[in-house]
């Protein structure tokens, strides 16, 4: 991972299994998008965590911790924290991505890893592929059923169980 030149961060809250841990993707993007799946990449965790905590994390990913010990981390207000990193301090970590490549239109996602996503009282479930977490059903209005019917959308209402 200390290779990556520049990354592009793909930012989704999403939930591995049991885990609360909101999550990105990094990817090495060079702009050469015939190559990428050649690139690396791997699951950042935005909560801060212990090393401990931080496996426990990847294992319900399925993934393995990616330990940055050699990576002086820094403050944002790039002051560093280098006396800090030795510890085992809380810090976002990274795990590795093993997803495969979604690579057709038509395809069976069923070997996929599985995330959630909690939005009010709803959750979810979608697949992460090598570059992005992909969500189906998510609704943009309420239904146009009942009192609905024949009218404009109505915004949706995470916390109405209609759906």
């Amino acid at each position: 991972m200390a290779a990556m030149a520049s990354l592009l961060l793909v930012a989704l809250p999403a939930v591995a299994k049991a885990s609360s841990a909101p999550t990105s993707l990094l990817f090495e993007n060079d702009g050469n998008w015939t190559a990428h799946t050649e690139r690396p990449s791997a699951l950042l965790v935005h909560t801060p965590a212990r090393r401990g905590q931080a496996q426990s994390i990847c294992d319900k990913y399925e993934e393995q911790f990616l330990r940055c010990d050699d990576v002086t981390p820094v403050t944002l207000s790039g002051t560093s924290t280098a006396g800090d990193a030795s510890s085992d301090g809380e810090w976002p970590f990274v795990c590795t991505n093993s997803a495969p490549l979604v690579d057709r239109v038509d395809t069976d996602y069923s070997p996929f890893p599985r995330v959630n996503a909690t939005a009010g009282n709803i959750t979810f479930e979608g697949l992460r592929d090598y570059l992005t977490f992909r969500f189906a059903g998510v609704p943009f209005a309420q239904p146009p059923i009942d009192t609905r019917r024949f009218k404009y959308a109505a915004a949706w209402d995470a916390t109405s169980p209609s759906i």
